[in-house]
């Protein structure tokens, strides 16, 4: 078990002392000096740090002179009365920190101080108590204020805590460790008190001195009283032999009893020991123990990923059944769309071809129908010429004459005409007068035949594009038999053209893609009969 310890004593503007450290060993530190070295003064300074509490620091008169006046307690033994002094121990932490535990003493009106404890922490092992506590003025050191030692604390990486109190300083300090009490109380630390002024002032060897002052300093008057003081000192010399031999002989018991509990501390520890390493047997058995039951658990989780796995391809073969059904019925739809367009097309075809038949007939009447029409025109207009030219040759006999016979010609010609309008139209008795009336009769008729002409160019136009939707069913019936080579197909299809006979060329007749459709709806029937099965299986 480690513990905090002192490792240095640090006195700053002391009596006799400017700046002074003192190393603190780990067992036993020995002040050695003459009278009026400072020897108690550094164990006041210490003292000031372990309770600074001035309503319990008394300290008149304890110096090994017995003034009664030149003794004026911790006020008498500051240093220079300007600057104020301190008094710092350094402790070691377990965990290896450095705290520095201080209190800062500034004189007021004789017999009067003020104190304020601090602690420092933080500081790096490179920076030491000198570093802190002075300041440097060229070349020369002073004693810094208290604000001046907190930048040079914060300067240097470290942090300083100022208390307003004893009562915060040693809550600190427990709770650093450097204390075994949090000295809360004043029953606390009115036994801590006593306890450093008995370690300060002595015991035993304070009756021994103060014997041997009266002996050595007060003037004696008798020599039998000065024999009878020298025999009680002797006395009192030998009792103190006796004293120390008994301190000597309860400090061999104590030895004695510590060595015998360390032993049992020992012993208890060898057997903590052990109780560890059965305690880590044990742990190990029970790790053990437990590796089976994990083993089968591995074992169960990697048989539930399995089943994870097989549930995720059942999944996966269900959405691909139900995928393939969806497909199905889409191809079986299709395919009856396919059968419909394949009958309404073959209609469609017998439909065009007769319209075409009708529109060539109707075509070669009209075509007939303008050209008589452009001829009784072009009769009419030479007639009307031949009037003109007749009505104003009337005066001029030979002009006359010549227009008669070019109105003869035109005659005969019109005659000629006429008897071709009547075999063109086939009406015998068709009359010069009637002509006019015919043919505007013909030309209304042309008029009809041009407007059912447009309408069969729409139908042929309709036919077509039927025609090509019924190539993609065709497409559509071989992909779904399974027929790669779809030029059959195209073949067969691109006979369904103008003036060509529909169904002429075998497998491309409409009955026989019927049939074909009829095989295929039967084969999507079956598969979705085998996705139906499948999925009452999963």
């Amino acid at each position: 078990m480690s513990r905090a310890r002192a490792s240095a004593l640090a006195l700053v503007n002391w009596k006799g002392v400017f700046y002074e450290r003192y190393r603190l060993d780990r067992h036993v530190t020995a002040l050695e000096g003459a009278n009026g070295a400072g020897k108690t003064t550094v164990m006041i300074a210490a003292y000031v740090v372990l309770l600074p509490d001035l309503a319990r620091l008394r300290f008149t008169n304890v110096g090994e002179h017995g003034a009664t006046g030149g003794d004026k307690g911790i006020w008498g033994r500051l240093g220079e009365p300007s600057r104020p002094a301190y008094s710092v121990i350094e402790f070691e932490l377990p965990s290896g920190e450095r705290v520095m535990a201080g209190a800062h003493l500034e004189r007021k009106a004789e017999p009067s101080l003020a104190l304020t404890p601090f602690l420092v922490t933080g500081l790096a092992e490179s920076v030491g108590l000198r570093d802190v506590l002075l300041v440097t003025d060229g070349e020369h050191e002073a004693v810094p204020e208290l604000a001046e030692v907190k930048d040079a604390v914060k300067k240097r990486g470290g942090r300083i805590t100022v208390f307003s109190s004893s009562k915060e300083y040693f809550s600190t300090l427990f709770d650093l460790g450097v204390t075994p009490l949090r000295l809360g109380t004043d029953e606390e630390r009115n036994k801590l008190n006593e306890m450093l002024r008995t370690s300060m002032t002595g015991g035993i060897s304070r009756a021994l001195t103060t014997e041997l002052r009266s002996f050595l300093f007060k003037q004696e008057s008798g020599l039998s009283e000065t024999l009878s003081r020298m025999r009680q000192n002797l006395d009192a010399c030998h009792r103190t032999r006796l004293e120390v031999a008994e301190a000597r002989r309860v400090e061999h018991e104590v030895t004695g009893i510590f060595e015998a509990g360390r032993e049992m501390f020992g012993a208890a520890l060898a057997a903590t020991r052990r109780s560890v390493e059965e305690a880590e047997r044990a742990a190990e058995a029970a790790r053990s123990a437990r590796a089976a039951p994990t083993a089968e658990r591995e074992a169960v989780a990697q048989e539930l990923v399995e089943l994870r796995a097989r549930s995720a391809t059942l999944e996966e073969r269900l959405a691909a059944a139900r995928a393939a059904q969806g497909r199905a019925r889409e191809n079986h739809e299709r395919a009856v769309r396919a059968l419909s367009l394949v009958e309404r097309l073959a209609a469609l075809e017998a439909e065009r071809t007769r319209a075409r038949e009708a529109w060539e007939a109707e075509t070669r009447v009209a075509d007939a129908a303008r050209e008589e029409r452009a001829a009784r025109r072009a009769a009419r207009d030479r007639a009307r010429r031949a009037h003109d030219r007749a009505a104003h040759g009337l005066g001029h006999l030979q002009a006359g004459l010549d227009e008669l016979h070019r109105n003869a010609h035109a005659y005969r010609h019109a005659t000629e005409q006429l008897a071709v309008a009547r075999e063109a139209l086939a009406e015998a008795t068709l009359s010069a007068d009637a002509a006019e009336a015919r043919l505007r009769e013909v030309q209304e008729r042309i008029r009809e035949l041009d407007a059912e002409r447009a309408r069969l160019d729409r139908d042929a136009e309709l036919a077509e594009a039927r025609r090509a939707e019924r190539e993609r069913a065709v497409a559509a019936l071989a992909a779904l038999s399974g027929d790669t080579s779809s030029g059959a197909s195209r073949e067969a299809s691109s006979q369904v053209s103008v003036g060509a006979q529909p169904h002429a060329s075998g497998e491309a007749s409409p009955s026989n893609e019927y049939e074909r459709a009829r095989a295929i709806l039967a084969r999507d029937g079956r598969v979705e009969a085998i996705a139906a099965r499948s999925l009452i299986h999963t």
